[in-house]
């Protein structure tokens, strides 16, 4: 369920420098296109599944710079959001067979054993075909919202409201480390981080997706993606360290929990060990 965006990608989508902000142009790289037209689809399916009233998000992550949120949403409105709309209205088999061929691919990611083994009772035993899909793009493309959530906002996500959604969210630390985003189910998280605390907490696609745990993707470098491997290792010989002290009775004082250490990666910063 992992894409990799191309590292040359990342410069098109954050400022190289704090100082560099303001006058950044973000750009729609390849991938984040394919994340947009993935979402796109993801509406579409769950309305056939009967969720089209249910929550279903997109998390843009790219920078921590709130003035480039703004700069974001700005252009994934124009080049994405306006344009496939207008290409749905003048020349739809432009778009249909892009987001075609997109679905081709990801529906056929998982194998039958694969979508089992999700144990979803709610998941339709065959997945749905792009003739099925098609039809429901247009009344999910205008269900789409956009809202970037930082300490600047003045509009935030609001799952009372039905105009909110279906929202593409953009934002930073807020995204990131704090905010839980109900129906998540496309990521595109390219910011990295050199610390093990802090890249779990940036973890925010876990969590229980009945009727559509076969759908959820996530766009990330293949730096960040090694990162998070990394982390799921360490957690995992902490646990077994942590499994073998209350299988002999004993206390944290009386065994040691061992935390491995990986290259170019700290535990915490460094104010924080003790």
């Amino acid at each position: 369920m992992i894409r990799i965006v191309h590292p040359d990608e990342q410069s098109a989508l954050k400022p190289e420098s704090r100082s560099k902000r303001d006058e950044f142009a973000p750009l729609l790289v390849p991938s984040l296109r394919e994340a947009l037209d993935y979402y796109l689809l993801c509406l579409s399916v769950r309305r056939l599944r009967g969720l089209g009233d249910k929550p279903c998000c997109m998390l843009v992550h790219t920078t921590l710079y709130a003035t480039c949120h703004k700069k974001l949403r700005r252009m994934i409105e124009a080049d994405w959001l306006q344009k496939v709309r207008a290409d749905l209205d003048g020349r739809p088999d432009v778009v249909l067979n892009r987001l075609r061929d997109l679905w081709v691919s990801e529906s056929s990611a998982l194998s039958p054993e694969v979508r089992q083994s999700l144990q979803d009772s709610q998941l339709p035993e065959e997945i749905e075909s792009f003739d099925v899909i098609r039809h429901e793009i247009p009344a999910a493309l205008e269900s789409i919202t956009t809202i970037v959530e930082n300490a600047e906002s003045d509009d935030f996500l609001d799952f009372a409201d039905d105009r909110k959604r279906h929202a593409i969210v953009i934002g930073g630390n807020v995204l990131a480390r704090g905010l839980t985003i109900e129906g998540l189910t496309v990521s595109y998280f390219v910011r990295a981080s050199s610390q093990f605390d802090t890249l779990m907490q940036m973890g925010r696609w876990f969590g229980y997706r009945s009727g559509y745990s076969d759908l959820p993707r996530i766009w990330m470098t293949p730096d960040l993606n090694a990162a998070f491997l990394d982390l799921v290792v360490l957690e995992n010989e902490i646990r077994s360290d942590i499994t073998l002290m209350s299988e002999q009775n004993l206390t944290p004082r009386e065994f040691s929990i061992r935390v491995p250490q990986m290259p170019g990666m700290a535990l915490t910063a460094r104010n924080k060990l003790v």
